[in-house]
């Protein structure tokens, strides 16, 4: 299973689907309140001022190791949804911030 190309959110989602033994009535009545990805378990931010960060999806990881940062980053579950934003960055946008950089830097001295 790739996990590639996943956004946080949905990766958040197949989290608690996997969590939940792949019935979306549990992740309706989830009784783990307490967990990071909670109130993202449909997929959604919950409201404006809520969003998910990297940060939350890190601290899932980070519980998941019983607190040890090397055991994330030597993480073994390569089929975990959240297994690509384990280090708090998202895989999907690497290089595509250089580049803009990159294109500014170039416009701005012609």
């Amino acid at each position: 299973m790739s996990n590639k190309k996943l956004r946080p959110l949905l990766a958040v989602r197949k989290k608690c689907l996997n969590c939940c033994n792949k019935q979306t009535k549990e992740i309706t009545h989830c009784p783990v309140d307490n967990c990071e990805l909670f109130q993202f378990r449909f997929g959604k931010n919950p409201n404006n001022k809520t969003k998910l960060t990297l940060k939350t999806i890190r601290s899932k990881c980070v519980d998941c190791s019983a607190g040890s940062l090397k055991a994330i980053k030597e993480c073994w579950d390569k089929d975990c949804p959240l297994y690509p934003f384990r280090i708090g960055k998202n895989p999907n946008l690497v290089g595509k911030r250089q580049n803009n950089i990159g294109i500014l830097h170039d416009s701005t001295h012609q």
